[in-house]
């Protein structure tokens, strides 16, 4: 769901700090919805730029002089942009980010009216977690940072006048932020534009070490967007992010590979790019799909090729850009029964590079430990020796890869039990009941318990792909209604998980073991990022 655009049409809307990164995307955002948007900064628009705007310099503005400009303006949503990362002193960030707000309060309090205040906080205000935590909205901040410590007594102030009635107000924490129009300074901004230079040499940052959570900035104008009409948000603090632990080098190399360039990646302390934070972020957002109806909608190639392009080299990056991606970088993919023919990876040549893989298979051999990331050039798995026919097997092993990895994003069910067995001697209706459910349950069970759980976290985080294999090859009519019912399973189940971005669909190979292969690449275009709509599908593969 995304905010619908009559919901802002014709409102009246005061961006603070709107020509700035964050600021600009969401007065593009409202303006495209239809609203009459006024932007206060310090900072001039730029030239051409059709911007309604009022210099003030808001660190130092009286709250008289800020309510006067909201009065005139007859502001029904006021959306805070404005603030400082870096580059001064402690003192200088509590101006900008504590000292603002608490002016914004005092102004918008003043008014006879509620207009809906909209805090752009940072997921810094957390402060650092444990690898494996997703952070939610109800953990106490402790934040570390001079930045994250002054963005949050902003935040307080804009909670604590909402809570006793002075003003409506609403604070969105904000992941790591990318895509066209993102901080030129950042991280991937820094990587932006020197790729985007006219002759780069070798790229230095600092050690990236981190697995960072990361949202376009396109989704953050949408979720102010959402935020500045949803009745249930007022008083609330939101998350927004893509509810994934990237790789920040990941993100780094897979730039660079978008940009056409052969320039080698130089990790060494003191090299800038300012890649130090925290070793581990991310955030739950299912707040944000409950109160605001919103889920971000970038993917993360999208993302970081719009920025190449907004900074300067659209032509290498069109050059360099395959003719097909999977667009699972940093997500990560769990196969049961990877150890089977269609279980293996594809080959080298449609590899994914650096896509996060686990596989578990179905031998009963003492459980091996799960491996850690899983870092490289081209696909790495990792085996796991329970049985997935197990009754609680399905539910730790998912639980296994999320905790490890913070996410599952794709499931191949490939794992196929025989289970029980009839008498092949025995006619049809000759069987009992007691012989030929146990052969049901044993083909069917764990496939829809693994699906259970896994369905869970995709549809909170508001993207998922899930594939079920099944086979036409079977021994006798039982196994043949369990395969079936893994049909049955995608279709139905299709239809009420499909609105949460999550898209089911079954393989059905035939006998020919040299179309493996062949069946391995279909899986991995329904699992993809590509796929953005076939599902409840059961696709008969009469090559493989």
């Amino acid at each position: 769901m995304v905010p619908r655009v009559s919901d802002a049409a014709g409102l009246s809307v005061v961006v603070l700090g709107g020509t700035g990164a964050l600021g600009g995307a969401v007065q593009r955002a409202f303006e495209a919805a239809g609203a009459r948007v006024l932007v206060i900064s310090r900072r001039e628009p730029e030239p051409g730029e059709a911007v309604s705007w009022a210099g003030l310099d808001l660190t130092s503005a009286p709250s008289g002089q800020l309510a006067a400009l909201l009065a005139g303006a007859a502001a029904d949503v006021v959306v805070n942009a404005a603030g400082l990362t870096r580059g001064g002193t402690e003192e200088q960030l509590a101006a900008a980010n504590a000292g603002l707000v608490r002016t914004l309060v005092e102004a918008a309090a003043a008014l006879p009216y509620r207009p809906r205040l909209v805090q752009l906080g940072t997921v810094d205000e957390y402060g650092p977690v444990c690898r494996g935590v997703g952070i939610t909205e109800d953990l106490p901040p402790a934040p570390v940072s001079a930045y994250g410590r002054t963005k949050l007594l902003g935040a307080q102030a804009l909670l604590g006048a909402t809570r006793s009635g002075a003003v409506d107000g609403t604070v969105l924490r904000i992941a790591h932020v990318f895509g066209p129009g993102a901080p030129r300074t950042d991280l991937l901004g820094t990587a932006a534009r020197h790729l985007a230079s006219h002759c780069p040499g070798p790229l230095r940052l600092e050690p990236l070490e981190g697995r960072w959570d990361f949202v376009d900035v396109r989704d953050v104008a949408a979720a102010a967007l959402a935020a500045a009409t949803a009745p249930r948000a007022s008083g609330q603090v939101v998350n927004i992010g893509c509810g994934q632990a990237l790789s920040v080098r990941r993100l780094v190399e897979r730039m660079i590979v978008l940009s056409g360039l052969g320039v080698p990646l130089v990790e060494e302390p003191g090299a800038g790019g300012h890649p130090a934070g925290p070793a581990w972020q991310r955030v739950d957002i299912s707040r944000a799909r409950l109160l605001l109806g919103w889920r971000p909608r970038f993917g993360t190639v999208r993302s970081l090729r719009d920025q190449l392009a907004k900074a300067g080299a659209p032509n290498r990056a069109m050059v360099a850009r395959p003719r097909w991606t999977s667009g699972l970088d940093g997500r990560t993919a769990l196969v049961t029964g990877a150890t089977g023919l269609v279980g293996e990876p594809p080959p080298a040549p449609s590899r994914q590079k650096n896509t996060d893989g686990l596989a578990f298979r179905n031998p009963g051999r003492p459980v091996k430990e799960i491996s850690g990331d899983l870092e490289g050039p081209t696909d790495t798995k990792s085996s796991d020796g329970s049985r997935i026919g197990r009754f609680h097997a399905p539910l730790w092993v998912v639980a296994a890869v999320e905790e490890r990895w913070g996410a599952l994003d794709v499931l191949v069910a490939n794992a196929w039990r025989r289970g029980a067995r009839c008498d092949p001697r025995a006619r049809f209706e000759d069987i009992p009941e007691g012989d030929w459910l146990p052969v049901v349950a044993d083909s069917l069970a764990p496939v829809i318990r693994t699906v259970q759980r896994a369905v869970v976290g995709m549809r909170e985080r508001g993207w998922g792909r899930i594939a079920l294999v099944s086979s036409r090859r079977v021994p006798d009519e039982f196994h043949g209604a369990a395969e079936a019912g893994l049909h049955g399973l995608a279709r139905g189940l299709s239809g009420q998980v499909a609105a949460d971005g999550v898209l089911v669909n079954a393989v059905c190979p035939e006998d020919a073991p040299s179309g493996a292969r062949a069946v391995a690449q279909t899986l991995l275009f329904l699992c993809s990022e590509a796929n953005t709509h076939l599902t409840g599908h059961t696709l008969t593969l009469t090559g493989g």
